[in-house]
């Protein structure tokens, strides 16, 4: 192979908002993004790309955190990525514009969420994870 090209290059999305910092392909051809709360105003720290929009994933309700702290949110995701069982996993920080955490109960963050994506039919469904083969449970 060397260095000789291999394919073409696609430009598959162009981002004109917030940086985004990780991207990750399902092995069915979904594409996640994830975006920090570092200064840009962030509708959503992980979207999936989808028809040249950026939805929400897994929901709004899940990129709409009360809190720094609130453990039934997405607050300031940093990285995701699939893993070889088809599971997206999630790390989140917790500490949007890198602030120390200033109440007891977000000493938990970071904290990282396997999530199976479900059909894209199901997008509005709030995901939890699914224990994998092997996984004991």
């Amino acid at each position: 192979m060397g260095d000789e090209p291999v394919g073409e290059l696609e430009v598959v999305h162009t981002f004109t908002g917030p940086m985004p910092t990780g991207v990750s392909v399902s092995h069915t051809g979904r594409i996640f993004v994830n975006f920090p709360k570092w200064g840009d105003q962030v509708p959503a720290t992980v979207v999936e790309l989808g028809d040249g929009a950026e939805v929400p994933f897994p929901d709004q309700a899940w990129n709409s955190p009360s809190a720094d702290d609130d453990a039934q949110a997405f607050v300031s995701v940093q990285s995701i990525v699939v893993d070889p069982a088809d599971r997206l996993w999630v790390l989140d920080t917790g500490s949007p514009m890198f602030q120390p955490r200033r109440r007891p109960a977000a000493r938990c963050r970071p904290a990282r969420a396997g999530v199976r994506p479900p059909p894209r039919p199901a997008r509005s469904a709030r995901c939890r994870p699914r224990p994998g083969p092997g996984s004991g449970r």
